[in-house]
C-alpha cells in the first residue's frame, strides 16, 4: 500500500494453522505510516479471512500506539514484542 508520503507493506503468513497479515514494513515521511494505512490493512486481512493482524517491534513508541489501536502482546522473541489484533 502506497500513498504520496508513506507506504506498507503487507506479509501473508500461516502460523499453527490460522492466516494471519503481518505489517512486514511501514514507513512515511511524517510518521504516520502505521496511522494511515492501518484501515486498510485491517481490510485487506478480513477479506481474506485473516485471523490476526500483527506486527514485531522493539520501538517503546509502537508498544504505546499498539495498544491505542487495540493490538495485544502476544509473545517476546529476544527485545522484539509481537503485537496481534484479533478480527
Amino acid at each position: 500500500m502506497t500513498d504520496d508520503d508513506s507506504f506498507c507493506v503487507l506479509r501473508p503468513r500461516i502460523e499453527k494453522g490460522d492466516k494471519v497479515i503481518e505489517v512486514w514494513a511501514a514507513c512515511g515521511k511524517g510518521g504516520n505510516a502505521i496511522r494511515a494505512h492501518f484501515p486498510q490493512a485491517q481490510r485487506m486481512a478480513l477479506a481474506v479471512d485473516a485471523k490476526y493482524l500483527q506486527f514485531w517491534t522493539v520501538l517503546p513508541g509502537l508498544n504505546r500506539l499498539a495498544r491505542r489501536l487495540g493490538f495485544e502482546p502476544h509473545r517476546t522473541e529476544g527485545d522484539f514484542t509481537i503485537w496481534r489484533m484479533p478480527l
